[in-house]
């Protein structure tokens, strides 16, 4: 899946904190597929980024405001209540991303990987994890520089 397109008529964005991610499952999987173009398609990375893309084009970007997307209290409560998440794989995985609804634009902020799976009171734990990058700023939590930030990445 190439950034930026549109899906479902929405402006679809990564920002590179999540693209830094999904670049590492795509290479994974081209390396996998690159060993055993017979059975690359059984492995779990492969799995994975199928769901991504499901995720991605068939959740996300039907209804990006679904309150199955809001965290409650997981990023702590008040300014980190712009970020959605989506839950998949087993409920181990988080795809965080924020949405405008004037502009029609998602953007996808961060996804876990196997080093930071959800695991409730962890330091690796995805919210936890999170959490700390939105402290740093980065990804920023004000919209128009996460904007210029994703625009920027491609």
């Amino acid at each position: 899946m190439d950034f930026p397109q549109r899906v479902n008529g929405w402006a679809l964005y990564a920002h590179p904190c999540f693209q830094e991610t999904y670049d590492a499952l795509v290479a994974e999987v081209e390396t996998l597929k690159g060993k055993d173009p017979e059975n690359y398609q059984r492995k779990a990375a492969t799995k994975l980024l199928a769901v991504v893309h499901k995720v991605i084009e068939e959740h996300i970007t039907v209804n990006p405001s679904s309150p199955a997307f809001r965290h409650g209290k997981s990023l702590g409560s008040g300014k980190n209540k712009d970020w959605s998440r989506v839950k998949f794989g087993a409920g181990r995985y988080r795809l965080f991303f924020r949405y405008s609804e004037k502009e029609k634009v998602i953007i996808l902020g961060w996804m876990n990987d196997e080093n930071t799976l959800r695991t409730y009171g962890k330091k690796t734990d995805a919210y936890t994890v999170f959490s700390k990058m939105l402290k740093r700023g980065h990804p920023p939590a004000d919209w128009e520089t996460l904007t210029r930030e994703a625009e920027e990445t491609h």
